[in-house]
């Protein structure tokens, strides 16, 4: 049903909320998903990460203080059809 929800607000032409970064509230550009399983823009991430390691969204210590980032290709993808499908200029 996500993807449904997704695909209307694409047709629509407002940017989903998926697509801002949690920390910076604006479109991410290189998102990562932290060890808390959140997105997040990841020069913003890494900033938060450098002063805290705890996670933004949840408050809670990282699982074995692991800051490990992973690209979230996905979301990228999803982002970039968003942007050709409403001719978003970055």
């Amino acid at each position: 049903r996500r993807s449904s929800s997704l695909s209307a607000k694409m047709l629509a032409g407002s940017m989903p909320e998926d697509f801002m970064c949690p920390i910076t509230q604006e479109k991410m550009l290189d998102p990562v998903i932290a060890q808390d399983g959140h997105t997040y823009e990841r020069k913003a991430i890494e900033a938060w990460f450098s002063t805290s390691s705890m996670s933004p969204m949840t408050n809670a210590q990282l699982p074995n203080g692991n800051k490990t980032l992973l690209p979230n290709f996905n979301l990228k993808s999803q982002i970039s059809s968003w942007e050709q499908e409403t001719a978003f200029v970055v």
